[in-house]
């Protein structure tokens, strides 16, 4: 059978505590068998969580003033205030062309009510009416500073209400980076 030896530092004053946590649960520590020292905070860099939102967003609107895309929320909270937050997002615009007419579709991240990115899709359209379509995607790393919950969401517009702004499979991920 190992033993375990807690040895002192000739040179510290301190005091090493070593407290068991309010549990009711029986727990095991396994050391590794090997020289080193514990980590006891994340380093910079790793993944601490990710969330996503847990079905795909959609929008249907003749919206000329940003709203909110259904589906497309997701709250964080970071364990940190220096947490970073990797914001992914992915989805496509559709919508209907009025003859010779120019359309924008808009899209854009907001953390709370500030946007973080936003994009545009544009078409034009002869003397036929046809659709336009377009992906968009954002990829942005926000500094919350912050341990409270934060949400993240997707809102879209059109530059038109004559024809409807559709989207479909939107989905918005985020991750928790130690700072």
């Amino acid at each position: 059978m190992s033993l375990v030896a807690i040895s002192g530092n000739a040179n510290g004053t301190g005091t090493l505590t070593i407290a068991a946590p309010n549990t009711n649960s029986n727990r095991t520590l396994t050391l590794p068998d090997q020289t080193g020292t514990f980590i006891t905070t994340a380093r910079a860099g790793t993944i601490l969580q990710i969330v996503g939102s847990t079905t795909v967003g959609s929008l249907s609107s003749t919206s000329t003033s940003y709203v909110d895309t259904t589906n497309a929320t997701v709250t964080i909270t970071p364990s940190s205030a220096s947490s970073k937050i990797l914001v992914m997002v992915s989805g496509y615009m559709l919508q209907g062309l009025v003859a010779s007419t120019n359309i924008n579709m808009f899209a854009q991240v907001l953390r709370g009510a500030t946007v973080l990115q936003d994009t545009i899709g544009y078409a034009q359209s002869s003397a036929g009416g046809l659709q336009a379509s377009t992906p968009f995607s954002f990829i942005y790393l926000d500094s919350p500073a912050t341990t409270s919950a934060t949400t993240y969401k997707i809102q879209q517009k059109s530059s038109t209400a004559s024809t409807t702004l559709a989207t479909s499979g939107v989905w918005i991920i985020v991750q928790e980076i130690a700072g």
